[in-house]
């Protein structure tokens, strides 16, 4: 007999209680701001400092408590134990499960903030730290401080949740979805709550995507900006709203297009190439910039990040009234709470067959530290043409005409082969953003559906189709709306990102909770060898 899934269509495989309510909160609040652009923005931007006052202490909570988790787990007896049992085979090689992390998690973000962040703080310094602005012992701090938001924190994050929903789905073999991460808080016979309750489970479903609609749009966003930028510097067009849409279309219909291929097909090979892309940017940069620098800087900001790492992480918790860090590291954590469920699924899917501290190695370790070199690289090479005066980074930023998106491209100009680099820059974000969104919109897909396993995993078309469309269409609100033109569409950025984190912080706790009764029972829980 034919399998029964296989001839439904595609609306009869949805789970309506997971898709349409976030479908929809999203289709109405797009509708709110095309009926009134200027309530809505004053109404978003209203939400997102509320939240970012009264609880960026919980995004700081769940920042501390991943690396704790993380640090537990990698010396436990846990970390022995293969996902998928002992007879599981990995899907892919390891080269391409590092790339895929990579591509799939914080690369968006580098190509945008590498150059842009640290002159941000080195003009203004932290308040936790004691450096003087625009001196070079400032350009050491503002590195560690961009080591703290780009490196082990936020793999950490990401790995707490990838680590849940691997176990939970492969060895526990719970349904496909977020709500198993949370189902050994009952205990070993109790995990089958969420067949009793299915209005939870959905409910964690549904935020949850609702959530990293609101992460993929501010990425997104970035990456319109960045393109933008780009295209402006290579063929000098100007920056409208008319160049963002079509950026936008151009960004989902490539990665929807990817996306339908498959893991094996259009997000490896998308990864391989990008992964191998970035590492030559990288490369080009360290040699033709100021390559002694760059390895003394670096090594100074590790020491600085490795012995203040305690300081530098806590300094979140004191958001009332300190502009500094409800700016920068609550819209951080912010962002990765809202990427982190929906990733973990994606991540945890490519974990088959590698032991939990295999995992921690290629989802964590490695990626953090392929970030930390870039941002070495990259921050540094900015700081040091910001200092010595060879280019005024600084007034980029400030000039409302080109902002943050542009301060990469004005490195490059003081670099050689400045045109053909940009141009390869500009060809390298394209296919970052939408490796990033294709796995993502995969992960979605399948969450949305009733039917998700090992031999269909990978959702409906046309749910990959809607969802691919739906992020388009927030992001490009976000930075021509709500953000307003040039610089301040950051702004928008920021606002989207930190709505969306907001809920997940909740259940984030609530899944740290549950992998520390893993570590401890884990063979209780296990239904495999």
């Amino acid at each position: 007999m034919p399998d029964q899934p296989a001839k439904l269509r595609w609306h009869q495989t949805l789970n309506p209680w997971v898709f349409w309510p976030p479908f929809v909160a999203l289709i109405l609040m797009v509708s709110l701001n095309l009926i009134d652009s200027e309530t809505f923005n004053a109404v978003v931007t209203g939400i997102k400092n509320f939240i970012v006052n009264k609880f960026g202490w919980l995004f700081t909570l769940c920042s501390i408590l991943a690396v704790a988790a993380c640090s537990v787990i990698a010396m436990s007896p846990f970390g022995a134990v293969r996902i998928g049992g002992d007879s599981a085979q990995p899907l892919m090689s390891r080269w391409n499960w590092f790339a895929i992390t990579v591509c799939t998690s914080v690369a968006t973000g580098i190509l945008f903030w590498s150059t842009a962040e640290p002159i941000f703080h080195l003009s203004t310094v932290p308040p936790f730290l004691d450096s003087q602005p625009n001196t070079p012992v400032a350009a050491i701090d503002s590195l560690s401080v961009v080591f703290l938001h780009w490196t082990i924190t936020p793999y950490c994050l990401y790995a707490v949740v990838s680590l849940a929903f691997a176990f939970s789905y492969y060895n526990m073999k719970q349904p496909y979805s977020l709500r198993s991460m949370v189902s050994p808080l009952l205990g070993p016979g109790n995990e089958n709550w969420l067949k009793k309750y299915p209005w939870a489970g959905n409910a964690i479903d549904g935020i949850c995507l609702f959530a990293l609609v609101a992460g993929m749009s501010a990425s997104l966003g970035t990456g319109i900006l960045v393109i933008a930028s780009g295209l402006g510097e290579v063929f000098g067009l100007e920056k409208t709203r008319w160049l963002w849409a079509l950026i936008t279309i151009a960004i989902v219909v490539t990665f929807i297009i990817s996306s339908a291929t498959g893991l094996t097909k259009g997000i490896r090979i998308l990864s391989d190439l990008n992964t191998k892309g970035l590492f030559v940017l990288c490369g080009f940069v360290l040699i033709t910039g100021p390559t002694v620098l760059i390895f003394q800087n670096g090594v100074a900001a590790l020491m600085n990040y490795s012995f203040d790492f305690p300081k530098l992480s806590t300094a979140g918790f004191d958001i009332g009234g300190n502009e500094w860090t409800s700016a920068w590291s609550a819209f951080y954590w912010a962002v990765w709470l809202a990427w982190a469920p929906v990733t973990a699924c994606f991540l945890g899917r490519i974990s088959l067959g590698r032991t939990v501290r295999e995992t921690l190695v290629f989802n964590l370790l490695l990626p953090a530290l392929f970030s930390m070199f870039w941002m070495a690289v990259f921050c540094t090479t900015a700081m040091n043409l910001q200092l010595t005066g060879a280019a005024d980074l600084t007034a980029v930023i400030e000039d409302p005409a080109r902002g943050a998106e542009n301060v990469t491209y004005e490195v490059f100009k003081q670099l050689p082969l400045s045109f053909l680099m940009t141009a390869f820059y500009l060809i390298s974000a394209f296919i970052c953003f939408v490796t990033s969104a294709d796995s993502n919109t995969t992960a979605m897909a399948s969450i949305s559906g009733r039917h998700t396993s090992d031999a269909d995993p990978e959702g409906a078309l046309t749910v990959k189709v809607l969802w691919g469309v739906a992020v388009g269409t927030v992001a490009f609100v976000m930075i021509a709306f709500v953000g307003g033109e040039g610089s301040q569409s950051v702004e928008g950025i920021k606002t989207i990102s930190v709505i969306g984190g907001f809920p997940v912080s909740i259940l984030f706790i609530l899944v740290v909770a549950s992998l520390m009764r893993l570590v401890v029972q884990h063979k209780q829980f296990s239904r495999v060898d």
